[in-house]
């Protein structure tokens, strides 16, 4: 019995013990390299969110925020609902859960990395420390903003989850969730120094350039504080005047990978070639129906994922750089064998072409979450309040990024519509149009050029489904819903109005 006694003792104390190579969140952070590792870990979690698709042909959430704006137009068969196509959305929608869960793991990973460096007894300096800080402070801050613009009142946490009772399911006012995510964004501006790394960590570029853009929505809907504007206009001219960013000046450079992190490039997501590719070229590859795709590339993955409309393509101005062939759309490429070219029987996306991957099925190309141009604009759109500006500065502004590609005399005063429109050609499949229809209640009207009311109107590409107060929050996933009661039985008005 002795013997029976002992050897259970040994055991209950064995699996008791903590494995020897296993590190816990609370110990982790225990060196430089340990902190540096954790934050690194933050950024692939933000394009995840947006790329992370289902086993259908290209269906990811970077995708739906562009087929919801009516602008274009899917190339095949595919979940038109899931898609956006027939509104609203559903709450099972698959791809609510992927940018859900997926922003929400970053918010996690940043609580536990604010918390693990802030607290780590490491001989680290100061600058480290603070820099560690000031990214993880900041991609929380992206994270909540994403998720505000989609979905409203949030359950909102910001420290790490070590119990059940930690877990947060009240929902937080979309104003409480703009104050933390202003609070984040005004801590990282104190502590980073830099304003452009290069080499694809966040500087304090980015940080005054995110605090410009959540400062404009602000502004806008369903806050509605005006009082931003003037706030948003100082961070971009802050931004503008620091010299730390250029134009690109080929219409081509946003898929160069040599401008990577350079130039216009203030916050993208890092890909490598065979290691963690890109997915922006093989989305946007000619696909139809009875065509061969090895005729042009390697990929025989599905291509075509979302075009644009011709109708689209007619609302650039006549001799804009961007709507010529193989400007950032085009209608027919070489084959691979050089015996002709392949014409297509609509435009596609060529903005993110990447002729090394046609022959390699290796891409690079980064996927851009923060442009100069569109700081820019957030400054000239800022100027405007709704309105019309004179203010030089914003004038140059839109005309800078409207002069590089359309050459047109410098103009004396701008209006809120010149500029939306630039933001539309300009921000075309970045997932951007989406969030500036939530904001200004705006959209453009693909068969006139015209800038309208989203509430009430009808886009060529959802026929029988005009935009409502229903469609200005995504629902909150099922999944959530079954979880969570405080997501369960509140509608859309009641949501915007929290």
């Amino acid at each position: 019995m002795a013997a029976v006694l002992m050897s259970t003792a040994g055991c209950t104390k064995f699996l008791t013990e903590e494995p020897k190579t296993f590190l816990s969140p609370d110990t982790y952070y225990a060196t430089e390299a340990q902190m540096q590792d954790a934050v690194n870990g933050l950024y692939p979690g933000i394009p995840g969110a947006y790329m992370a698709g289902l086993v259908a042909p290209q269906h990811t959430t970077f995708i739906m925020l562009e087929t919801l704006t009516g602008y274009h137009k899917r190339n095949h068969a595919g979940d038109m609902r899931m898609l956006g196509y027939e509104l609203p959305l559903s709450d099972d929608n698959g791809l609510l859960d992927n940018s859900w869960n997926g922003m929400y793991a970053v918010i996690s990973r940043a609580n536990y990395a604010l918390n693990g460096i802030s607290n780590s007894k490491a001989s680290v300096s100061d600058e480290t420390r603070n820099r560690f800080l000031g990214e993880a402070h900041f991609i929380r801050a992206y994270a909540y903003f994403f998720l505000v613009q989609c979905y409203g009142p949030l359950p909102l946490t910001t420290e790490p989850v070590r119990a059940k009772s930690d877990i947060v399911t009240e929902l937080t006012p979309i104003s409480g969730i703009y104050d933390q995510i202003l609070a984040d964004l005004e801590e990282a501006e104190k502590l980073l120094t830099v304003w452009n790394p290069g080499d694809g960590h966040v500087g304090l570029g980015a940080v005054k350039s995110l605090l410009a853009k959540v400062h404009l929505t602000m502004a806008g809907y369903p806050l509605r504080k005006t009082e931003h504007y003037a706030q948003a206009l100082a961070k971009a001219k802050e931004v503008a005047a620091s010299g730390a960013y250029t134009l690109y000046k080929d219409v081509h450079d946003i898929a160069n990978s040599a401008k990577r992190n350079k130039e216009e490039a203030i916050f993208t997501a890092q890909y490598n070639k065979g290691n963690g590719n890109s997915p922006m070229h093989v989305f946007f590859l000619p696909y139809y129906a009875g065509w061969d795709a090895e005729q042009i590339s390697e990929s025989q993955a599905f291509g075509g994922a979302i075009v644009p409309s011709q109708a689209f393509i007619n609302t650039y101005e006549t001799g804009d750089k961007r709507a010529q062939e193989k400007g950032w759309y085009y209608t027919s490429y070489k084959k691979k064998d050089g015996s002709g070219n392949v014409d297509f029987p609509q435009p596609f996306v060529y903005k993110y072409f990447d002729a090394d991957a046609t022959t390699s099925n290796n891409c690079d190309v980064q996927f851009p979450m923060l442009r100069y141009s569109d700081i820019l604009l957030v400054l000239a759109e800022a100027a405007c309040q709704g309105g019309s500006t004179s203010d030089p500065d914003a004038i140059n502004a839109y005309y800078q990024v409207r002069n590089r590609w359309c050459p047109i005399p410098k103009p004396s005063s701008i209006s809120f519509d010149d500029v939306y429109k630039e933001r539309v050609w300009e921000l075309c499949f970045e997932g951007k149009n989406w969030f500036d229809m939530l904001r200004t209640h705006k959209m453009l009207n693909v068969s006139n050029g015209r800038v309208v009311d989203m509430i009430g109107f009808t886009p060529q590409e959802h026929p029988g489904f005009p935009f409502t107060e229903e469609n200005l929050l995504f629902p909150y996933p099922v999944a959530e819903k079954r979880l969570n009661a405080n997501l369960q039985n509140i509608t859309v008005a009641e949501r915007l109005a929290l």
